[in-house]
């Protein structure tokens, strides 16, 4: 089989099918609810959450979409350590990336919101805590974590401040 620079091309499209669908969806849908201001791709003001700004009536959306070459699970550990670039130079952590995507989008748009998009589920094997510690939640598993504090958080169902959480 011959190499190409086109089968290359096409091939990098393939790659990136699952991302340009998500995005073509979140694009629709600001157009549905007619509160699609602009739309920036690759922005690069917007740190790691660059892959889709969107500029809606009132905020300010940033993703980072990461697409997985096989079946995997996202663990707490994977969203906290430290990761390696594709050249194998040190690289922050996903959370830390998108921590410095917020601070960015911030600056310039008061109501500033990211979104980190992945083809991994949430792990239910990894363990939030240690396994002898008093007040270990159960169950301890990143997708209880997302389901049980991160999503409500998200909506306003629990807030830090108030002592819910």
């Amino acid at each position: 089989m011959r190499y190409t620079p086109a089968a290359g091309e096409r091939a990098a499209i393939r790659g990136y099918q699952w991302q340009y669908d998500h995005i073509a969806v979140r694009v629709y849908d600001a157009i549905l609810d007619d509160d699609l201001i602009a739309l920036r791709l690759t922005d690069p003001d917007a740190g790691r959450v660059d892959d889709l700004v969107l500029v809606r009536r009132g905020r300010v959306e940033g993703y980072q979409f990461k697409s997985a070459g096989f079946d995997s699970y996202l663990t707490f550990n994977k969203l906290l350590r430290p990761r390696r670039t594709r050249g194998g130079t040190p690289s922050p952590s996903l959370l830390r990336l998108l921590e410095d995507g917020w601070k960015r989008l911030k600056r310039r748009h008061e109501n500033a919101h990211v979104h980190l998009v992945m083809q991994q589920l949430a792990s239910v094997s990894d363990h939030l805590g240690e396994s002898d510690a008093a007040d270990r939640p159960s169950p301890d598993h990143l997708s209880a974590f997302l389901l049980q504090v991160l999503e409500p958080l998200c909506q306003g169902l629990i807030t830090i401040e108030n002592g819910l959480l």
